[in-house]
């Protein structure tokens, strides 16, 4: 039997305690890169002080004037009257083209221009700095866009689905910011837009959907149908769009953790995908599921990373199943592409 001295731990104290793994140097000192992991903790501060702190700029500008606090720099920038008519030819381009790439900002049931005005507003500042073609125009549009979400979004705190979607719009369409965002912006950004989902009660939804909680229990009485199906194919879209775009960016600057796929993040496409009420309710499924198989890959790296003994085994095993998951999601893509093209209009 062994004695306790000859016993060797797997990690040091601090791994254990963190649950990482633990790289042994020559010496019994722990080699693990702590320093990295602290100054992206720090990088990451840096950026909700900046965020907090563009934000307490705002709030003071506006108190004591309604003067813009960008109206110094853009003060030249003076959008010009638009006709009605021009309105609706934007609402229509909107409509029939920016759709096609933006799917999950279709407004159901389409609404006019009136409407769009007083139910919409952002949305509707949103639009024409995406779609109009006068560059210096656009630019302005741009501006009173952000302007708005900054007061209302950022000094107000507010919350509501024309302010998702149209933030949708806006991180989507990046050309139209003024001036073109740094990664830092946009990944500042990606954590407004994350807000807005969760002061939007979908993580409500969530928890309905996750077993063995109290929530979940409602589940059994059919308390949660009506919450859950009060949410409308709209919203649904905004959500998931909103799962997309901070996963899709987030993977991409790598500084921040993706969107969890939840079980009610699959009761959400299931709902889109049986209510067919779109032509690009298809094109919103496929890129949902081009975002979770990212977060699968991050996921499973990040764990093997971490969380494993060394070995190359597990991690291969991982590569392995992940590319198999691929391939099936590559095949159906083109098993559905097959079969739109051979349908009959």
């Amino acid at each position: 039997m062994s004695t306790p001295d000859a016993r060797h731990l797997k990690a040091c104290r601090p791994c254990s305690k963190a649950k990482v793994r633990c790289d042994p140097g020559p010496t019994d000192a722990c080699q693990s890169p702590y320093s990295s992991d602290v100054g992206r903790l720090e990088k990451k501060l840096d950026n909700v002080t900046s965020l907090l702190t563009a934000s307490q700029r705002y709030i003071e500008s506006i108190g004591g004037s309604n003067a813009s606090p960008f109206s110094a720099t853009d003060h030249s920038l003076v959008i010009p009257p638009v006709l009605d008519e021009d309105v609706e030819k934007m609402l229509a381009d909107f409509n029939e083209r920016i759709t096609k790439f933006l799917p999950f900002v279709v407004r159901s049931p389409r609404i006019g221009l009136d409407d769009l005005r007083t139910i919409k507003p952002f949305l509707n500042l949103v639009i024409p700095a995406v779609v109009c073609q006068d560059g210096s125009a656009q630019v302005a549009h741009s501006i009173k866009a952000r302007d708005y979400w900054m007061e209302h979004m950022l000094a107000n705190g507010e919350h509501s689905l024309d302010l998702l979607q149209g933030f949708l719009a806006y991180l989507g369409w990046t050309q139209t910011m003024v001036p073109a965002p740094r990664a830092t912006m946009i990944n500042n950004y990606l954590h407004i837009l994350e807000a807005q989902v969760i002061n939007l009660d979908f993580h409500r939804e969530n928890k309905l959907c996750t077993p063995g909680t109290v929530f979940s229990y409602l589940r059994v009485f059919k308390y949660d149908e009506r919450m859950r199906n009060s949410r409308t194919l709209e919203e649904l879209r905004a959500y998931l769009g909103c799962y997309y775009v901070v996963n899709m960016l987030s993977l991409c600057l790598g500084e921040k953790e993706p969107m969890e796929y939840t079980t009610y993040t699959d009761d959400c496409c299931r709902r889109i995908q049986e209510a067919a009420e779109c032509e690009t309710d298809q094109y919103l499924l496929q890129l949902v599921r081009i975002a979770h198989m990212g977060e699968k890959i991050y996921r499973a790296v990040q764990y093997h990373e971490k969380d494993t003994p060394t070995g190359l085994a597990p991690k291969a095993m991982a590569i392995r199943w992940l590319q198999k998951e691929i391939q099936q999601l590559k095949d159906s893509y083109s098993g559905e592409f097959t079969q739109s093209r051979t349908s009959p209009n």
